[in-house]
């Protein structure tokens, strides 16, 4: 099995690691961030790479798997400064009991490759699910400063505003011919930005921006969506007006992407910040309500109007109302029952690997069964039982990140707790639909979030100490929208 990544990977990795872990002895979150800001163009990259430099597809994918290489050389520098303890190096987060959930999450998934009637393929869709589990280890591994994180988090916003306008370039100008010709084509010769039809008989192609498709574009979207939000809500001046706009681009991209799982994430993420707020001061909170009575009500207003303006004209509405119709007779309706129902029947599954729809070289032709839900995907190749320990885990891990947040006061890490809680609420509704686990930049983006959510306490109170910054959150959060120098 290994053999089939040939020496391309072996030069790939001995480049890509190298310089990797130079950097990441000398700026591990440098590292990371350029690890995570990457990765948005990962797929179009291997895209660029097939049609445009005209490299095989061997080339290829032992170029892509530079990110990989990447994180663990990363996490090798930042143990080995931890051992020598180096300048910058920082102590070791404390184990918790949730994560001996994750152990056991794990463990069952191990076990589950060695009893998979096909463990090439095991092994495949374990490594599907645990690879981008390293970003989380290194989010909590890596502190950054608090100069690095605002101008990290701004960075990111920009990169999402470059896949956003990527998006409304393809959706407004791009024909079936350029999506074939820029590469966006499954293994089976099907587009990967299937097209949505309307009841008039109209249709529109559906833009996958520089991801993996369209769907993993809408819940990209959320992601950015929830953070620029609440850092709206704590900025001042130029800094709320920029992040306003954002949301805006950010919504648009959502709507554009047709992707109704994602919008029903926005919704869960939506009603999630609303709670993260009544849960942070709800006396305050109806205070200023009362106070600026008129100017709520104008907000409010204003935002359900803008929200209809967006959907209606792309027709997200109509999708979604014609969804709701013919409810009973739509494929992921049709596909989720017949999954609970297998599941019900025969609670262990049929194998790790054996579940599609699944794409890569150690994978069947012919799946044992087929469903598009990620939740339900890991029911069939992990047991109703994995699911159940995957949910616990889950459930235990935002707990956690919840109280930390309630816990931290700065503003910059406590959107990024609510935007790890939201998202992943978010996320997980669209894993009832969508196979969007097995999207590697989607879920490392997940899972750091994750990690520098469930640590923001530990974060502030290093910033505190004067460990990477001796400002205090009170003289930031005046500030915090401002653009970086």
């Amino acid at each position: 099995m290994f053999a089939a990544y040939g020496t391309e990977t072996l030069i790939v990795a001995l480049i890509v690691g190298a310089v990797s872990f130079l950097v990441g002895l000398w700026r591990p979150f440098v590292a990371l961030s350029a690890l995570l800001l990457l990765l948005p163009f990962h797929e179009w990259s291997r895209r660029w790479m097939l049609t445009s430099l005209q490299l095989s597809a061997d080339q290829v994918n032992a170029i892509s798997r530079w990110w990989m290489v990447m994180a663990l050389a990363l996490l090798l520098a930042v143990a080995l400064r931890w051992l020598l303890k180096l300048p910058g190096s920082r102590p070791l987060p404390r184990l918790r009991w949730h994560d001996g959930l994750l152990a056991l999450v794990i463990g069952v998934g191990m076990v589950s490759v060695l009893l998979s009637p096909n463990r090439s393929a095991g092994f495949a869709a374990f490594r599907n699910y645990f690879q981008p589990v390293v970003l989380f280890v290194l989010a909590r591994l890596i502190v950054p400063t608090e100069i690095q994180w605002r101008r990290f988090l701004w960075a990111w916003l920009a990169v999402g505003l470059v896949v956003a306008a990527f998006a409304l370039w393809q959706f407004g100008t791009w024909t079936e011919d350029d999506y074939y010709a820029r590469g966006y084509v499954r293994p089976n010769g099907e587009l990967v930005t299937p097209p949505v039809y309307f009841s008039d008989g109209s249709f529109r192609l559906r833009p996958s921006s520089t991801v993996s498709g369209p769907n993993e574009l809408g819940v990209q979207m959320v992601l950015l969506f929830v953070a620029s939000l609440q850092w709206m809500v704590v900025s001042k001046g130029r800094g709320r007006w920029l992040l306003g706009l954002l949301s805006v681009v950010y919504l648009i991209g959502l709507a554009i992407s047709y992707s109704r799982s994602a919008l029903l994430g926005w919704i869960m993420a939506v009603v999630m910040l609303g709670l993260m707020a009544l849960a942070a001061g709800r006396a305050r909170l109806q205070q200023e309500i009362r106070r600026r009575k008129g100017l709520v009500i104008g907000a409010v207003a204003g935002i359900l109007v803008l929200l209809t303006v967006i959907f209606v004209s792309t027709g997200m509405a109509a999708r979604m109302i014609y969804t709701v119709r013919n409810l009973t007779s739509e494929y992921h309706f049709e596909d989720t029952t017949g999954a609970i129902e297998f599941l019900v029947r025969q609670p262990a599954g049929v194998g790790m690997g054996l579940v599609g729809p699944r794409e890569g070289i150690f994978f069947p032709e012919q799946e044992a069964f087929h469903v598009e839900g990620s939740l339900f995907q890991i029911g069939m190749e992990m047991g109703v039982w994995g699911l159940a320990l995957w949910l616990a885990y889950l459930g235990a891990v935002l707990w956690a990140t919840w109280r930390a947040r309630q816990r931290t006061q700065h503003p910059l890490l406590r959107l990024t707790a609510g935007t790890a809680i939201a998202g992943w609420l978010g996320a997980l509704v669209a894993f009832l639909f969508l196979p969007l686990m097995q999207a590697m930049v989607l879920m490392s983006w997940l899972w750091f979030l994750l990690g520098m959510g469930l640590e923001c306490e530990r974060i502030e109170e290093a910033w505190h100490k004067g460990q990477a910054s001796s400002a205090a959150p009170s003289q930031v959060a005046a500030s915090a929208g401002t653009p970086p120098a």
